[in-house]
């Protein structure tokens, strides 16, 4: 079945997903014919007005009666609340015809005009879908990158050498344990469970994976039973 342009009430792919506690949900079908859900979120469609919607929400948020924009729109707007969206602002002065044009393209625009009237228009794209476009464009198009960014070394990248690969933290607790001269058995068992526990919480399996977010998480849990009116002393062992 082909959704294109779906908004007609006999054409419109839905599937109906039975739920653990309250009632079933009718979910709208991508272009792949697979249920439109991210988390607790779902496309829906309201049938008497044609509009879709994001379900799960009070108020409802509304997307529009397009088919395909409203999968673009449900995916921004899922990706916005999680904190898994980039922000792209553009700006430009109706002075400007051509590049005022340009920035009104797409049903989705977002436009407000300034108080000395620039015109700026705001995209929210999934993060995952960003990075994918970049990376194309960084692999099919690198001078063009180079250009547009200002940065020449990135037309350069395919000359030069690959990356070693990054260090593990299980290779790290490896020097550690060998390096400890008459390490006692007990001492290394506690070591290796406060060091499995920093991999688990930063989900970092090399130095390279290691991000400030994950280092704050895990600082968050080493704090957490000495706020909670325990010894100072855990801490201490878990940090050194």
């Amino acid at each position: 079945m082909s959704n294109q342009g779906a908004t007609d009430k006999e054409q419109l792919p839905r599937v109906t997903l039975q739920q653990k506690r309250g009632r079933s949900i009718k979910v709208v079908l991508d272009q792949e014919n697979q249920p439109v859900v991210d988390g607790l979120y779902y496309l829906g469609w309201h049938r008497p007005t044609g509009r879709f919607y994001v379900g799960r929400t009070d108020p409802r948020a509304y997307l529009g009666g397009d088919y395909e924009l409203a999968i673009v729109r449900f995916r921004s707007w899922v990706a916005r609340q999680s904190g898994r969206a980039v922000e792209i602002l553009s700006e430009t002065h109706p002075d400007d015809g051509a590049a005022l044009r340009a920035l009104m393209v797409g049903e989705d625009a977002e436009l407000t005009v300034d108080t000395d009237g620039t015109v700026s228009r705001l995209d929210v794209i999934p993060v995952e879908s960003f990075w994918k476009y970049v990376r194309k464009l960084l692999l099919a198009e690198p001078q063009r990158v180079a250009r547009e960014t200002g940065i020449p070394e990135v037309a350069r990248l395919a000359d030069l050498p690959k990356p070693e690969p990054s260090v593990t933290l299980e290779h790290i607790y490896d020097l550690y344990a060998k390096k400890r001269k008459r390490p006692q058995v007990d001492e290394l068992k506690k070591a290796k469970r406060y060091w499995d526990a920093f991999r688990r919480i930063t989900a970092a399996r090399a130095v390279s994976d290691i991000e400030p977010d994950g280092v704050e998480r895990w600082a968050d849990e080493c704090w957490a039973p000495y706020e909670a009116g325990g010894s100072p002393k855990t801490v201490r062992h878990k940090v050194e």
